[in-house]
């Protein structure tokens, strides 16, 4: 299989869509979504950056085996395919940029500054106090993962304004959960990660962690919605919640 970026196309469509079905899941088979393409823009990205680096790194020498001709010849040829490639990176960027623009996906840096109450129970419960340190600290994953149960049990928040729940996240964790089958290796996968949390999230925000169910299972489904729903730009590591957008 061949794709040919050119001056005059540095980004084929065919790529992209290319890329868009190798990171398909099986939820979205048969479809070709807005997260799919997001994130095979992402994965073709690191590609082409790995084989600019690898350019801009190669050296060739004159010697007993290569002429002067011979090397004027091959680093033309180098600094010819680094440019091209960059030039389809710069177009990545710029489409990339023009779809979030355009679509206007949940940014959870929006979550930690719209749901106070949320943001506050990480605060207590791990110094958290604003996004960037849930990536210093390693729990973004976390914070997502309670988010989404957050969002199943709003119904349980009274004087709590409901439109910071958007309605996509609880439909997602409700089909999944009408089709997973849950499995003891999903259960000795989160297992470390649920006792982490609870009871410590109860007894500091039972506001929050009180009410509603915070079951290991929800903790388990909110993990495959997660994966149905996030896309994590790579140069700022902000993470986006999207809803299921099909793409033609």
């Amino acid at each position: 299989m061949n794709f040919h970026i050119t001056n005059e196309t540095p980004l084929p469509p065919n790529l992209v869509n290319f890329f868009a079905s190798l990171v398909q899941l099986k939820s979205e088979r048969g479809l070709y979504t807005l997260r799919m393409k997001l994130e095979g823009l992402s994965q073709l990205r690191k590609i082409l950056e790995q084989k600019i680096v690898l350019f801009k790194t190669f050296r060739i020498t004159v010697g007993a085996d290569i002429s002067p001709r011979v090397a004027k010849i091959a680093k033309t040829y180098k600094n010819t395919q680094r440019a091209l490639f960059q030039k389809a990176v710069d177009e990545i960027n710029k489409v990339e940029k023009n779809i979030l623009k355009e679509q206007k996906p949940l940014s959870f840096k929006t979550v930690m500054k719209t749901d106070q109450r949320f943001a506050t129970s990480l605060l207590l419960t791990f110094g958290i106090t604003r996004y960037e340190d849930l990536i210093g600290k390693g729990i973004l994953e976390h914070a997502v993962l309670l988010w989404i149960v957050r969002n199943v049990n709003k119904v349980k928040y009274h004087n709590v304004n409901q439109d910071i729940f958007p309605d996509f996240i609880s439909k997602t964790f409700e089909d999944v959960q009408k089709t997973i089958h849950i499995t003891k290796e999903d259960v000795k996968e989160y297992a470390p990660l649920y006792n982490s949390l609870f009871p410590l999230l109860t007894e500091k925000s039972p506001e929050i962690y009180g009410k509603g169910e915070w079951s290991a299972k929800s903790i388990i489904i909110a993990g495959t919605v997660k994966d149905r729903l996030e896309f994590i730009r790579p140069s700022s590591n902000e993470l986006f919640l999207l809803d299921r957008v099909i793409l033609n």
